[in-house]
């Protein structure tokens, strides 16, 4: 049976207020209804709202190597980047910060990236 955001914020805030030293709004069930909140309100936003113009995307190249993407990572402060295979519109993979450190630095981005996730504009 679903459960509507009002509802469950209500049920946030009845527990809240049953449970002791929480009637300040700070603690564990605070921090579980803000993200909940936040969940639905992604849930409401359309993706052609949160994307990037083409333009303003920092992406790699499947051919980057490594010690590259390591300081492209620290430079410009991103926690993943796409890759792309010759034209920055053929997305091919992401490669986030932390595949760096698991990663054979030997290998490069093709090696190290995980697949994309494409959705389309009208969701």
């Amino acid at each position: 049976m679903p459960v509507t955001r009002s509802e469950l914020e209500t049920l946030l805030k009845q527990k809240e207020g049953a449970d002791e030293g929480m009637a300040t709004g700070e603690g564990p069930e605070a921090s579980r209804r803000s993200i909940i909140s936040k969940i639905f309100d992604l849930a409401e936003k359309r993706v052609t709202n949160i994307m990037i113009p083409l333009v303003d995307v920092e992406a790699l190249a499947d051919t980057t190597t490594f010690d590259s993407a390591s300081a492209l990572f620290a430079e410009k402060g991103f926690s993943r980047f796409p890759v792309f295979h010759d034209r920055i519109f053929n997305i091919v993979g992401v490669l986030h910060n932390i595949d760096l450190l698991t990663g054979d630095p030997k290998g490069g981005v093709k090696t190290l990236m995980r697949p994309a996730w494409f959705v389309p504009e009208g969701m």
